[in-house]
């Protein structure tokens, strides 16, 4: 496991095959996760077809591209569940899945009267 710091969070990074996982013991903001939940899809994707394009090892790129974007369906299905959730929302990454935290409008606000 390494730790290092992801959008202000400490992310555990790790490794047991064939999955290669990010996860946080804190909650973390909705957005924060959608963003870490998609990037590997998106930059690793856009990596595999610039390649492909210029031309570099293109039958590995094609083994690469789709694997990287089946592996991700997951990572997918829960970012589209948590657009529904409420923004200020938290998600707490568990060993089941995830749970989110909505936060009540009134939290951090303060009332002068």
């Amino acid at each position: 496991m390494y730790h290092n710091q992801l959008l202000g969070h400490r992310p555990i990074f790790g490794v047991e095959p064939p999955l290669v996982f990010t996860t946080f013991r804190e909650r973390i903001a909705r957005g924060h996760f959608m963003v870490i939940a998609l990037a590997p899809l998106v930059v690793l994707d856009a990596l595999f077809i610039s390649l492909y394009a210029l031309g570099v090892l293109r039958l590995f790129m094609d083994l690469c591209l789709a694997v990287n974007t089946i592996g991700a369906v997951g990572d997918v299905w829960i970012a589209l569940k948590l657009i529904r959730q409420p923004r200020g929302s938290y998600v707490e990454d568990t060993q089941t899945g995830i749970e989110v935290w909505a936060v009540s409008a009134s939290v951090g606000r303060s009332e002068t009267t």
